[in-house]
């Protein structure tokens, strides 16, 4: 997700970015548990896609890589039609490009989608 604007006040720090629809994965479960929305197999699958997706591009395409180390239902926002975006990488580290293997494994131990 991109940060679109951001107001900084004395006591507080707001972010505004897209507005998503459908709110959080989180948000669509809880909808889901109650029988207020029914999610077929294929809308599931198009919303583990795009989590995936998302996690490649921060882990392999993004420079500098991203590890975005909060992932969780209420950290994936989705659209009216359920395209996914990663939202919240407060806590994300970044890795040197041309880290090794060995460098990485020391960075991914707290890194829940690995």
């Amino acid at each position: 997700m991109a940060l679109k604007a951001y107001i900084w006040e004395a006591d507080r720090l707001s972010l505004a970015y897209d507005f998503f629809p459908s709110g959080s994965l989180e948000d669509v479960m809880k909808r889901v548990r109650s029988q207020q929305v029914n999610l077929n197999w294929d809308t599931r699958n198009k919303v583990a896609i795009g989590m995936t997706k998302g996690l490649r591009y921060l882990h392999f395409e993004c420079n500098p890589r991203i590890l975005h180390c909060n992932l969780k239902p209420s950290n994936v926002m989705l659209d009216e039609s359920f395209e996914t975006r990663l939202a919240d990488c407060g806590v994300s580290r970044l890795i040197a490009l041309g880290s090794t293997d060995t460098d990485l494994s020391n960075n991914l131990y707290s890194a829940l989608e690995c």
